[in-house]
């Protein structure tokens, strides 16, 4: 048994996670809004006191053909409250990654490559997939895709 309750907000992360019939509690808040860093501090936790996390995910950085990186750089947007959050993706082919970021928020990500149109987050593992038209590996990019299901955020290409 678990309880547990947290989020970003700009700038900050608030987490809190307790294990009533274990005895066990842990509290943190930070400065930034890098879920990564949080989730590997909840892990050390778990392994330090014996209580259950999730399991670290590991990510191989996949191959992609560099003709493909030319289709994915643009502006996406994707409704937000009663806004557009605007996502702007810059390609740097060498370097072998994507930048992400949102000028509103003020936050930046980079991506690596894992399969085909699919990428994860540096920061915190997040696959995002980027969704043409058509099932042509060469088609235009329509969306960003992120999530799944109830959770899954969709931001169209302007």
């Amino acid at each position: 048994l678990a309880y547990s309750h947290g989020r970003p907000d700009e700038g900050f992360v608030a987490n809190v996670v307790m294990w009533p019939n274990r005895g066990r509690g842990i509290a943190i808040l930070s400065n930034g809004v890098a879920g990564g860093l949080l989730q590997e501090i909840v892990r050390g936790f778990a392994e330090e006191y014996g209580v259950p996390s999730a399991p670290r995910t590991e990510k191989q950085v996949g191959a992609i053909d560099a003709a493909a990186w030319a289709g994915l750089a643009g502006r996406y947007g994707r409704p937000s409250a009663r806004d557009t959050l605007m996502l702007d993706v810059t390609v740097d082919a060498a370097a072998g990654l994507l930048t992400m970021s949102s000028p509103v928020q003020r936050r930046t990500m980079q991506l690596l490559p894992l399969k085909g149109d699919t990428f994860f987050s540096l920061a915190n593992g997040g696959e995002w997939t980027f969704e043409r038209d058509g099932s042509t590996p060469g088609a235009p990019v329509k969306a960003l895709v992120t999530g799944t299901g109830r959770g899954r955020s969709v931001a169209l290409r302007r």
